[in-house]
């Protein structure tokens, strides 16, 4: 999957963290009487990272995947990710996400703070460029 993101949004809270990249610029474009087949095909095209917490010791953290092919969505084990300010590259069971970004400082340390707890490091590296 390849695509140009319009809109990178970022969730960090006390439960857990999310980022997800879309090629559509705002996602409330949902009409009334729509199918859902027409609401899925209006989501565009998008990638959805995230990890929740867990409440107690009896409790597992979870990280997951998902993308607009909802058949390739699931719990993120395996990945490679790389990420500059211009690119976010995402390798999930041999299949490449090519996302190009174009983001200022501020959001880039955002985005790269987020995904630094969502994937724990592990298997990521962040370019400077």
């Amino acid at each position: 999957m390849k695509f140009v993101c319009k809109e990178i949004a970022i969730i960090d809270s006390d439960f857990g963290c999310e980022v997800t990249l879309s090629d559509r610029a705002d996602q409330d474009d949902i009409q009334a009487g729509q199918t859902v087949e027409e609401i899925v095909n209006s989501l565009g095209q998008y990638i959805l990272l995230q990890r929740t917490y867990s409440e107690d010791e009896f409790d597992s953290e979870y990280v997951y995947f998902e993308t607009s092919d909802f058949e390739k969505s699931g719990e993120l084990l395996e990945f490679e990710l790389v990420l500059s300010r211009t690119k976010f590259m995402l390798t999930v069971n041999h299949t490449l996400y090519d996302i190009g970004i174009d983001i200022d400082n501020q959001k880039y340390d955002e985005l790269r703070t987020t995904l630094s707890k969502i994937t724990r490091m592990d298997r990521t590296t962040f370019l400077e460029d």
